[in-house]
């Protein structure tokens, strides 16, 4: 069947505007410019050109490949090449946009790259200006954005390894890492104490540490060409610190070494970079609100704290009550009756508590859907799942993660 490009473009186009300030481009064979639904197309397209992303991007296009193009200054696009009879005749870009991995994080530096280029004082403005206003994304999700519009370009299916990076070959990063390096190696170091304080302390409120982590650091630097591994690494690093944090905080050592091992597991089992972002996301999470629970449940038998601690490593699984009992050598009846009198609530509606609260951590972690969610946490069926959230949480579980 043809392949309708405008058609899927069109609604590719508004899919992308509904997750922020991205714009479709599209230029001819020759690189002209013939259509763009950027507000600021003039300066952008300049800039396109002015660091010579444009050549590079015509110089090693590839037909039924996912391109990305980078400029010196940390500016990227996602791009596709529209062939007719094995020649180019359209090649649609997605952009420009700012990546959590780009070397140039600092706009200073980047309009000092601007400044060597002999600009006008009005010119330079206008692109500082538009600059400013282009969102921060991260490098899984326009990985995602540069397959799927491929797709809708060629109809071809890619993944990730698939991608093809066009970056500026006369542009030295060792030189600008340099001027970088005290400075952000400390913002680097000051980030990341606060990030395991956090944890330490069992603070809920996390989300702007993780948010600023983000911008300031892309993980552990490991002198490999495969993306995924390096990923990997990141994470395993992360997920140790965090577990030793969790411990200094009050987790038990069985309890924060057991959820450690078993993140690092899922870590080295993942598949691709977002599953890797996911699990990055969720373990910080659990980890913080596994502290806080501890800090805050003081009084609580070692008995009970540990019979917590494995409900709440084995949310995802089945927990019968008797094979509960069984494991920590009491009858089920004395286990329930002391759990309630410590707990001041049931063993059953403590297992749902856990479940609700895993719930949260995956609805605002991960992509996983509703299904996916309740079938992980045992839930009869979804709209079971959804009846219990809104008891517990006061809101549907979609509801909650557009909040969130």
């Amino acid at each position: 069947m043809q392949m309708d490009v405008r058609q899927n473009l069109q609604l590719y186009k508004d899919m992308i505007q509904c997750a922020g300030p991205l714009y479709l481009w599209a230029y001819n064979d020759c690189g002209r410019l013939v259509y763009s639904n950027c507000p600021e197309e003039e300066v952008l397209a300049q800039v396109f050109e002015l660091f010579g992303c444009k050549k590079r991007l015509y110089d090693h296009l590839l037909p039924d490949t996912p391109m990305q193009v980078a400029s010196s200054i940390g500016l990227q696009w996602c791009a596709a090449a529209e062939t007719d009879g094995g020649k180019v005749k359209m090649v649609y870009l997605i952009g420009p946009y700012f990546t959590e991995n780009t070397v140039l994080r600092n706009m200073e530096l980047a309009m000092r790259q601007l400044q060597n280029l002999n600009l006008s004082v009005e010119t330079t403005m206008q692109i500082e200006k538009a600059l400013k206003a282009l969102p921060t994304l991260a490098t899984n999700i326009m990985n995602h954005y540069a397959i799927t519009l491929n797709y809708c370009v060629t109809g071809v299916q890619k993944n990730t390894f698939d991608i093809y990076n066009i970056t500026d070959e006369d542009y030295g990063t060792v030189d600008v890492e340099e001027q970088l390096s005290t400075r952000d190696r400390h913002k680097v170091w000051t980030t990341e104490q606060a990030l395991l304080r956090m944890v330490r302390e069992g603070d809920l409120n996390y989300a702007f540490v993780v948010n600023q982590a983000n911008s300031v650091s892309n993980g552990v630097k490991v002198d490999t060409n495969e993306i995924l591994g390096q990923a990997r690494i990141s994470v395993i690093v992360f997920t140790s610190l965090c577990c030793r944090a969790a411990i200094e905080g009050g987790l038990s050592p069985e309890e924060g070494y057991t959820l450690g091992d078993a993140y690092i597991q899922r870590v080295a089992d993942a598949k691709d970079s977002t599953e890797l972002g996911e699990l990055s996301n969720t373990m910080y999470a659990d980890f913080v609100h596994r502290v806080h629970r501890c800090r805050t449940n003081p009084e609580v038998s070692k008995q009970i704290q540990d019979c917590c601690a494995y409900i709440e490593l084995h949310a995802e699984e089945e927990i019968p009550i008797d094979q509960l009992a069984k494991r920590f050598g009491y009858a089920e009846y004395y286990l329930t009756k002391k759990f309630k009198r410590e707990m001041h609530t049931s063993l059953t509606n403590y297992i749902k508590y856990v479940r609700i609260e895993r719930a949260k951590l995956l609805l605002t972690t991960t992509g996983l859907s509703l299904q996916e969610i309740a079938d992980r946490l045992h839930f009869c069926s979804r709209s079971y799942f959804g009846k219990v959230f809104y008891e517990v949480v006061g809101c549907s579980p979609l509801e909650y993660r557009q909040k969130q």
